[in-house]
């Protein structure tokens, strides 16, 4: 449950561009003017509203983490507006980006669904994505570990740190994903591992 009332959300679409368009348009959304106060230089494509919802939802182009736009969602109805988002845009939840790394046959697939768990790994905690990334992130595979990561740049669980920072020291690690979980490491601290997503 979200306490904050100025609470910031993440949603993932399943469909993407006009057809995601297409059905918020059927399903009573509306576009208007907006951009993240969590992240004010996000690449917003376009931001949306619901009539009886206050909250916002931006989407936001980048490719190297989602392969695709995500949606921020904002303001004192966000956690409605996120409910709504799950039927209106196929939003891919917890469970399903844990399926999906599940069912992946390729570490290409693998890498794509722990970027999208990375993005869903705020709010409140769950050991079951912390698992899955926390897997990935040991698993001694160097692409793998870089885009757990990548997901990692975007988590707000705090959980994560001594994990990365265990990797950043870990002298047999590839030398690449030494130095990336240094920098996620650094970035994190700085942002207090993203805490307005918390």
């Amino acid at each position: 449950m979200v306490t904050n009332p100025q609470a910031v959300l993440r949603v993932l679409p399943a469909i993407q561009h006009d057809k995601l368009y297409e059905q918020l348009e059927a399903r009573g959304w509306r576009r208007v003017e907006g951009t993240p106060p969590a992240d004010p230089h996000a690449k917003v494509v376009s931001t949306w509203c619901h009539d009886g919802i206050d909250a916002r939802v931006s989407w936001v182009d980048d490719r190297e983490l989602a392969r695709h736009f995500y949606g921020i969602v904002y303001g004192p109805g966000a956690q409605r507006a996120l409910e709504r988002l799950v039927a209106d845009a196929w939003a891919i939840t917890a469970e399903r980006g844990i399926s999906a790394i599940q069912h992946a046959t390729t570490a290409e697939q693998l890498g794509t669904a722990a970027r999208a768990l990375g993005l869903l790994a705020i709010g409140r905690f769950d050991q079951d994505v912390f698992d899955v990334l926390s897997g990935m992130l040991t698993s001694g595979h160097a692409a793998l570990q870089l885009d757990a990561l990548t997901a990692l740049m975007f988590s707000a669980w705090p959980q994560f740190e001594p994990l990365v920072a265990s990797l950043a020291a870990d002298e047999s690690a590839d030398a690449a994903v030494r130095a990336e979980a240094a920098d996620v490491l650094e970035a994190q601290r700085e942002s207090g591992w993203n805490r307005e997503l918390r």
